[in-house]
Protein backbone atom coordinates (compact mmCIF):
# COMPACT_ATOMS: atom_id res chain seq x y z
CA UNK A 1 0.00 0.00 0.00
CA UNK A 2 2.72 2.43 0.81
CA UNK A 3 4.87 1.54 -2.09
CA UNK A 4 1.54 2.27 -4.71
CA UNK A 5 1.41 5.59 -2.30
CA UNK A 6 4.83 6.50 -2.40
CA UNK A 7 5.38 5.72 -6.06
CA UNK A 8 2.09 7.85 -7.32
CA UNK A 9 3.44 10.96 -5.37
CA UNK A 10 7.26 10.69 -7.12
CA UNK A 11 5.35 10.51 -10.41
CA UNK A 12 2.90 13.59 -9.73
CA UNK A 13 6.45 15.76 -8.57
CA UNK A 14 8.07 14.30 -11.96
CA UNK A 15 5.41 14.76 -14.17
CA UNK A 16 4.74 18.69 -12.74
CA UNK A 17 8.27 19.59 -12.93
CA UNK A 18 8.04 18.35 -16.33
CA UNK A 19 5.11 20.59 -17.28
CA UNK A 20 6.91 23.56 -15.33
CA UNK A 21 10.06 22.83 -17.34
CA UNK A 22 8.41 22.37 -20.50
CA UNK A 23 6.09 25.79 -19.79
CA UNK A 24 9.39 28.36 -18.80
CA UNK A 25 11.10 27.02 -22.63
CA UNK A 26 10.05 29.73 -24.08
CA UNK A 27 11.39 32.21 -21.51
CA UNK A 28 14.71 30.38 -21.39
CA UNK A 29 14.91 29.77 -25.71
CA UNK A 30 14.18 31.21 -28.02
CA UNK A 31 13.70 29.33 -32.01
CA UNK A 32 15.11 31.20 -35.09
CA UNK A 33 15.34 30.10 -38.84
CA UNK A 34 18.06 31.77 -40.75
CA UNK A 35 17.22 33.63 -43.82
CA UNK A 36 20.66 33.93 -45.41
CA UNK A 37 23.99 32.12 -45.73
CA UNK A 38 26.22 34.65 -44.00
CA UNK A 39 26.70 32.45 -41.30
CA UNK A 40 27.84 29.20 -44.04
CA UNK A 41 29.46 27.06 -43.47
CA UNK A 42 28.48 26.53 -40.03
CA UNK A 43 25.22 27.90 -40.14
CA UNK A 44 22.92 27.47 -43.17
CA UNK A 45 20.12 29.79 -44.87
CA UNK A 46 17.12 27.71 -43.47
CA UNK A 47 18.83 26.00 -40.63
CA UNK A 48 17.24 25.92 -37.34
CA UNK A 49 19.01 27.22 -34.10
CA UNK A 50 17.84 27.92 -30.69
CA UNK A 51 19.34 30.72 -28.48
CA UNK A 52 19.77 30.81 -25.05
CA UNK A 53 17.39 34.18 -23.91
CA UNK A 54 19.57 36.96 -22.23
CA UNK A 55 22.22 34.96 -21.43
CA UNK A 56 24.88 37.45 -20.63
CA UNK A 57 24.23 39.94 -17.35
CA UNK A 58 26.95 41.97 -18.30
CA UNK A 59 29.73 42.47 -21.15
CA UNK A 60 32.15 40.79 -19.80
CA UNK A 61 30.50 37.36 -19.86
CA UNK A 62 30.65 37.59 -23.63
CA UNK A 63 33.28 35.40 -25.18
CA UNK A 64 35.42 35.80 -28.31
CA UNK A 65 34.08 32.72 -30.52
CA UNK A 66 30.57 33.51 -29.29
CA UNK A 67 27.21 33.01 -31.77
CA UNK A 68 24.80 35.47 -30.36
CA UNK A 69 21.76 36.61 -31.62
CA UNK A 70 21.12 40.75 -31.52
CA UNK A 71 18.69 43.19 -32.36
CA UNK A 72 19.06 45.24 -35.30
CA UNK A 73 16.43 48.50 -36.14
CA UNK A 74 16.88 49.86 -39.60
CA UNK A 75 14.66 52.45 -41.32
CA UNK A 76 11.30 52.13 -39.06
CA UNK A 77 11.88 47.65 -39.19
CA UNK A 78 13.27 45.10 -36.98
CA UNK A 79 15.32 42.50 -37.30
CA UNK A 80 17.13 39.88 -35.46
CA UNK A 81 20.53 39.27 -36.51
CA UNK A 82 23.04 36.17 -35.75
CA UNK A 83 26.90 36.68 -35.92
CA UNK A 84 29.92 35.77 -34.16
CA UNK A 85 31.34 37.74 -32.01
CA UNK A 86 35.47 38.68 -33.09
CA UNK A 87 35.72 41.61 -31.18
CA UNK A 88 35.21 42.71 -27.63
CA UNK A 89 35.52 46.33 -25.82
CA UNK A 90 38.89 47.71 -26.52
CA UNK A 91 39.58 45.34 -29.36
CA UNK A 92 41.70 46.78 -32.23
CA UNK A 93 40.62 44.48 -35.89
CA UNK A 94 41.97 44.25 -39.05
CA UNK A 95 40.85 42.99 -41.88
CA UNK A 96 42.82 42.39 -44.97
CA UNK A 97 41.95 39.80 -48.04
CA UNK A 98 41.31 36.37 -46.15
CA UNK A 99 43.50 37.35 -43.09
CA UNK A 100 42.16 38.43 -39.81
CA UNK A 101 44.11 40.83 -37.23
CA UNK A 102 43.23 41.00 -33.22
CA UNK A 103 44.90 43.18 -31.23
CA UNK A 104 48.49 42.86 -33.99
CA UNK A 105 47.86 39.19 -33.81
CA UNK A 106 46.85 37.69 -37.00
CA UNK A 107 44.56 34.68 -36.49
CA UNK A 108 45.15 31.41 -37.05
CA UNK A 109 43.57 30.20 -40.69
CA UNK A 110 44.12 26.96 -41.89
CA UNK A 111 43.37 25.63 -44.88
CA UNK A 112 40.46 22.85 -45.17
CA UNK A 113 41.46 19.90 -47.24
CA UNK A 114 40.21 20.13 -50.86
CA UNK A 115 38.47 23.49 -50.42
CA UNK A 116 40.60 25.37 -53.31
CA UNK A 117 41.88 28.11 -50.38
CA UNK A 118 38.31 28.91 -49.91
CA UNK A 119 37.26 26.91 -46.62
CA UNK A 120 39.22 27.52 -43.39
CA UNK A 121 39.10 26.45 -39.66
CA UNK A 122 39.78 30.14 -37.82
CA UNK A 123 40.80 29.74 -34.72
CA UNK A 124 39.85 32.45 -31.84
CA UNK A 125 40.98 31.20 -28.36
CA UNK A 126 39.49 28.29 -27.31
CA UNK A 127 36.75 28.47 -30.25
CA UNK A 128 37.46 27.19 -33.65
CA UNK A 129 35.05 26.98 -36.78
CA UNK A 130 34.96 26.98 -40.18
CA UNK A 131 34.58 30.37 -42.51
CA UNK A 132 34.46 30.72 -45.94
CA UNK A 133 35.41 33.15 -49.23
CA UNK A 134 33.39 33.21 -52.41
CA UNK A 135 36.15 32.43 -55.16
CA UNK A 136 36.02 36.03 -56.89
CA UNK A 137 35.17 38.96 -54.38
CA UNK A 138 36.12 42.31 -53.95
CA UNK A 139 37.37 42.25 -50.39
CA UNK A 140 38.04 45.97 -48.87
CA UNK A 141 40.30 46.44 -45.94
CA UNK A 142 38.76 47.21 -42.70
CA UNK A 143 40.02 48.81 -39.32
CA UNK A 144 38.35 49.44 -36.28
CA UNK A 145 38.22 49.98 -32.74
CA UNK A 146 36.28 48.27 -30.62
CA UNK A 147 34.41 51.28 -28.32
CA UNK A 148 33.50 50.78 -24.73
CA UNK A 149 29.98 49.61 -24.22
CA UNK A 150 30.24 47.34 -28.01
CA UNK A 151 31.23 43.88 -29.55
CA UNK A 152 32.57 43.58 -33.35
CA UNK A 153 30.46 40.65 -35.00
CA UNK A 154 31.12 38.92 -38.29
CA UNK A 155 29.41 36.19 -40.33
CA UNK A 156 31.90 33.33 -40.99
CA UNK A 157 30.38 33.39 -44.79
CA UNK A 158 32.85 36.40 -44.70
CA UNK A 159 32.28 37.55 -48.44
CA UNK A 160 28.54 37.36 -48.03
CA UNK A 161 28.11 38.52 -44.54
CA UNK A 162 26.59 42.05 -43.86
CA UNK A 163 28.26 42.51 -40.59
CA UNK A 164 30.17 45.05 -38.19
CA UNK A 165 33.05 45.18 -40.80
CA UNK A 166 30.03 47.50 -42.85
CA UNK A 167 27.58 48.45 -39.97
CA UNK A 168 29.99 49.17 -37.08
CA UNK A 169 30.28 47.59 -34.03
CA UNK A 170 26.76 46.85 -31.88
CA UNK A 171 25.87 47.81 -28.43
CA UNK A 172 25.78 45.06 -26.09
CA UNK A 173 22.53 45.89 -24.74
CA UNK A 174 21.65 44.73 -28.23
CA UNK A 175 21.96 41.07 -27.52
CA UNK A 176 18.83 38.72 -26.76
CA UNK A 177 20.45 35.52 -26.97
CA UNK A 178 23.42 33.18 -27.36
CA UNK A 179 23.24 30.68 -30.01
CA UNK A 180 23.33 27.25 -28.29
CA UNK A 181 21.72 24.57 -30.58
CA UNK A 182 23.36 23.23 -32.83
CA UNK A 183 26.29 22.82 -31.03
CA UNK A 184 28.31 20.86 -33.31
CA UNK A 185 28.60 24.06 -35.89
CA UNK A 186 29.11 26.63 -33.35
CA UNK A 187 32.70 26.31 -32.14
Amino acid sequence: MIGRWLLSIVLGVLATASICALASLPFLFKHYRLVSDGMAPSLTKGAHVFALQRPYEQISAVRRGDVVSWVKHEQGATYIMIWRVVGLPGDKLQFRDTSVLLNGKELEHVPLPSSGGLLFTERLGNAAYPVAYASSADRRSTQALVPPGYLFVVGDNRDHAFDSRFHGAIPFSSIVGKVVWPPGSLR
